[in-house]
Parts: C-alpha cells; structure tokens; sequence
C-alpha cells in the first residue's frame, strides 16, 4: 500500500494529528518516509516476518506509521485496547507473544505493570521522549543524564552498529524513525528486500478479559485490503475526503475505515485522541471532516445535544426550530429529499460540518429514528455492519443506496446469506467472501465452530435479506429473550425504540426470568441529563427518584406502545449514573 501511493498526490495530507504545539500534519510523501525509516530500524533491530508487534495508545498519527511500517515489513500488528487493566491486558499479551510493545507515555505504566505479570520480555517502542526521558531518571536518579534518548543523538550512534539498538530495553520512537533513514541513505535499504504476499498474516486481533483465554482473529493482507476496497466500490472517495478518527483504532471497524480505507482512496485521516463530546466538536471545527465513522451512542449523544441546546433557547427559537425540522424529516421519509443542508446550515457551522458528506455507524443498531432526524439536520447517516472475523466491513448504507433501519446492500466482493429463516425471515447471517478471516489463533475447534467446510462465516447474528437484497440486523443468537409461551424476543428491537427518546440516553434490555416460567424483558435507563434539567427548570424543582423513575416509566411506555404487548419490558430500573461500556462505547 505505502508504496503504491499516487505520486501526483504526495503533497496531499494523509494524516494528521494534534500535538501541544499544534496540528501535525504529514503528506502522503512524509508518511511514506516516516514508514520506510522506521521499517528499515525494525529489520535492522532484529524483527522478522511473522514476528507479533503490539501497540497499545490514544490515537495519534505514530499508530498509523507503526501500524503501516509493521505489516509492511511482514510482521503481524496486534493492536491492544486500552481499556484493559493490567491483568486483561497481561492475558492477552502473553497469547500474543509480541518482541516489541509500541506505546505511549499515557500507558507506560499499564503496560509494564502487564508484562510483569505475564511474564513477558518485549521490548517497548515509546511515542514520547520525554516519558523515556522520565523513565530513565526514575530508575538511575534525578541527575541522570538524558543523552543517547534524543533522536540525532541515538540514531548516529546506532545506525554505525551491526544490530542497531541492541541490549535497549526501551527504545525511542523517533531515534528509531531516524536510524531507518540513516541505514537507508547508507546504502542499507532492508525496506527494498522485503515482500509481503496476500495471505500472510497482517493483524491479530484478540478479545479480552481473564475468565477465559483469548481469542486472536487472524487477519491476512488479502483480508483487510479486500474489504477495504469492497467498501471503497460501495462509494465514491478520494483525496477531498477527510476522515475523522475518534473511534480507538485498536478495533477493526476504525483501523479499516479510518485507515484502511482513506489510504486506499489517497483521503486524509485526522486522528483525535479522546471519545469526549466537546474534543470531538473542537477537533471537526478544526479540521472540517467529510466522513466521520462513528458508533451509535456517539451519534445520539450528538443528535440529542443538538435537540437539548435547541430546547435552552426562546420560545420563538423553539417552535421556528421544530417546523423546520418537521418540515425537513418529512421531506426525507416522503421524497428521499434533503433539505436540511440548507434549512440548518448554522448547526452544521457550529459543529464544524459544513462540508460532512455523511457520518457512517458501526458497532451496534441505531434507531431509524435517529437517523431520519439526523438527515433532517443535513447531517447524512449511514448504518452498517461487520464483525472482526470479516475484517470487519459485511455490509453498508451509502450516498446512493441508503435505506434508514437497513445496515445496507453487502459489499460487492462479500456474499450474505440467511440459514434456516423463519416466518418472518429472520435467520442467522452467515457471510462468505475474501474477507473472511484464517481463523483464531491456535484455536481450529473455536475455528470450526463458526466457519464451516463451505468457507461459510456463521456471525452469531440475526437478521434478513428485503426484496433489494438490504440487509437488516434483528439480534444476537444469544441476546435473544424466550418468553414462556415460546416467543422469541430481540431485545434489540426495543433499545433502538427507546434510544430514539430525547429523554433517554442510554438503554440496555435483558431478560429476567419471569413469574410463569421464561424469560422477560427488562430494561436498564440512564436519563439524560440534558433533557431532565431542561424540565426541572421549567418546573422549577428538581426530580427526585420516585418521580424520575414514574417520568422514565412514561416513557417507556410511550416509546412501546406500538409493538406487541408481550415485547414491552415488564419492568425497567434507573441509573443516574452512565452505564458501563466498553473502550468503542458499547454499553
């Protein structure tokens, strides 16, 4: 990929990122060289084909090169969530069995802490020089000299030795960078020497947690660059599209459309280092995305922040803001029209998207709902669906194929099929293409249990195919809740019903087991708050318990009354507190 990148667009910005002293920023030329030097430094080092390379960090654009230099040099990125502890993190370490752990000074700490209890002798990559710098005083004393860390200083010493940065236990980024620039003007181009074949493998990625041992998706060339290009035949893109990467790029779903996919299409990738609300508005005033990939709690906390500033304002702002908005929603579900692009051109310039072409949802359902109001806003959203074990992209809406409650039509190079449907369609998805992944590492029965003889992914989801072939997601095999008289219920369908209330921020509905036998749908509320304060103070008190639960209770009611009566949650609890997620915002 890095090598095939177009030379009339090496001046064009391929990633970007925001350091204390500004943005920076490096052309598709630049990034090129940063990922050549540092390949050529880890060839040099001693790193191998097959060799697992961790990382673990914010995102920032040194995960891009590392990620880049890595599996351009024939060795396997296991990127590592950061929100491990210490102990998760230590588990899958040790499954990975990585020589180097690229990371940076925010989660130094965590990581040496793992590799002590794992036991482990990687070595480490740091991002920051200053957290070596910090390291090294800390270990010899306060008058420890920091010479040898500073990059000019340590790649000329290194670069003139056989095996450059032996005996280092922790290894400087950017001294690494520069010694591969050095040993390549040199006449030691290492890089040249190396080829890479479709079905080596590129990435590992694991699941986490210490009640079980994880399991490593293994993922070739040929997998992530064959969906990357099915996704890039789905939709127009190229190299006036910029992509704004908030979601952490040790998933799949982000490394594929935040990385993947932009460098195929010679796109720029902003990377922005927190999930928080008003870091990701600074960083799109800032930077003017075109394509933001995004999860659904991330759009709604987005849509329902537009709807609750809107709500703080006059009266006259109020009732001009919800004719508009009508108004426009009609036009969409009516005509497919969009004329919230010019009916709230303000919102959009307040939130820096005026030139956003679409937000684009993965990782779990979004309610119609949410994206019909989205597009009433001019703020297009798109749905669609993957999992790690496709690489992970199956199927998406797009610019000229959306279709709002559908995850979309599958990519053109990735075949979807529904195995034994019911009366209503609904079936587990199995999907089969290049995409698919060679299986879990060291695991063939894990392996066999969800790819069959036929090269058939079994996704442990449900759902089912329209007439047009869009595909829509109706639960998880094992979320499903059976009630006593046998009826199957997909506690999906009731929290996208629910998300879509501006008085409700979060939902997660489980079975309980119910007073005939079976199962019962309960739900799990967090209000928003937004929404909650903006009543108490038109009352002029605040809520306490008893009456948040009644008003939440209401609501839910509300949000139900159109299903049948043995889908609506029997009972429901809550939380003023947010409920827990996971490091891509799950809950």
């Amino acid at each position: 990929m890095v090598e095939s990148f177009a030379p009339d667009l090496l001046s064009v910005t391929a990633v970007q990122s925001r350091r204390p002293d500004g943005w920076w920023r490096l052309g598709y030329g630049e990034l090129r060289d940063w990922v050549r030097g540092l390949g050529t430094a880890l060839l040099a080092a001693g790193v191998r084909p097959g060799d697992r390379v961790g990382v673990i960090s914010e995102n920032r654009s040194e995960w891009v090169i590392t990620y880049l230099a890595v599996t351009c040099v024939g060795a396997v990125i296991v990127p590592f969530d950061v929100l491990l502890k210490a102990e998760e993190l230590a588990a899958v370490m040790k499954a990975a069995g990585s020589v180097l752990v690229f990371t940076s000074a925010e989660y130094l700490e965590k990581v040496q802490k793992a590799q002590a209890i794992a036991g482990a002798s990687a070595r480490l990559v740091l991002f920051d020089a200053h957290a070596l710098v910090d390291a090294e005083r800390a270990a010899r004393g306060a008058e420890a000299s920091a010479k040898g860390t500073e990059a000019p200083a340590a790649a000329t010493a290194e670069a003139a030795k056989a095996v450059p940065f032996a005996g280092w236990k922790t290894l400087p980024f950017g001294a690494l960078v520069e010694t591969g620039r050095l040993l390549r003007g040199r006449g030691r181009d290492l890089w040249a020497g190396v080829t890479v074949k479709p079905k080596d493998l590129a990435a590992l990625i694991f699941t986490s947690g210490t009640t079980g041992t994880p399991k490593g998706v293994m993922l070739s060339h040929g997998n992530l660059v064959s969906n990357g290009d099915g996704v890039q035949q789905s939709t127009v893109l190229g190299p006036t599209d910029s992509w704004l990467i908030v979601l952490p790029f040790h998933h799949t779903y982000p490394t594929m459309m935040g990385l993947v996919v932009p460098l195929l299409t010679n796109s720029t990738i902003t990377c922005v280092a927190s999930m928080k609300l008003n870091v990701l508005v600074q960083a799109m005033k800032e930077t003017q995305p075109t394509a933001v990939p995004a999860i659904p709690l991330l759009i709604e906390k987005l849509y329902k922040g537009i709807h609750a500033n809107v709500k703080a304002k006059g009266a006259v702002t109020r009732a001009l803001f919800a004719v508009m908005f009508r108004f426009s929603r009609f036009l969409f579900r009516a005509a497919g029209l969009r004329a919230g692009k010019v009916l709230f051109r303000s919102v959009a310039a307040q939130l820096g998207l005026e030139h956003l072409r679409f937000f684009v949802s993965g990782g779990g359902p979004i309610a119609k709902d949410i994206i019909d109001g989205m597009e009433a806003l001019g703020l297009p959203t798109y749905q669609g669906y993957g999992l790690s074990e496709h690489s992970p992209v199956v199927a998406s809406c797009c610019p000229p194929a959306n279709r709002p409650g559908s995850v979309g039509l599958p990519l053109v190079n990735a075949k979807v099929r529904i195995a034994e449907p019911d009366a209503n369609g609904n079936g587990e998805i199995f999907v089969r293409g290049p995409a698919v992944m060679a299986g879990y590492l060291g695991m063939p029965e894990k392996t066999a249990e969800v790819l069959d003889a036929d090269g058939w992914l079994h996704t442990g989801d449900i759902g089912k195919l329209d007439a047009d072939g869009y595909l829509y997601i109706t639960g998880r095999l094992k979320n499903i809740i059976v009630t006593s008289g046998g009826k199957n219920i997909y506690p999906e369908e009731i929290e996208n019903l629910l998300a879509a209330s501006p008085l409700l921020a979060e939902v997660v509905v489980i079975g309980r087991k119910g007073a005939q036998g079976g199962e019962e749908p309960h739900a799990i509320v967090h209000p928003n708050a937004d929404a909650i304060a903006a009543m108490e103070k038109e009352r002029g008190s605040a809520f306490d318990d008893e009456e948040l639960r009644k008003l939440v209770g209401a609501e839910i009611r509300r949000c139900t009354a159109g299903i049948a009566a043995y889908k609506a949650p029997r009972s429901y609890e809550v939380s003023r507190e947010e409920l827990p997620k996971t490091s891509s915002s799950k809950v």
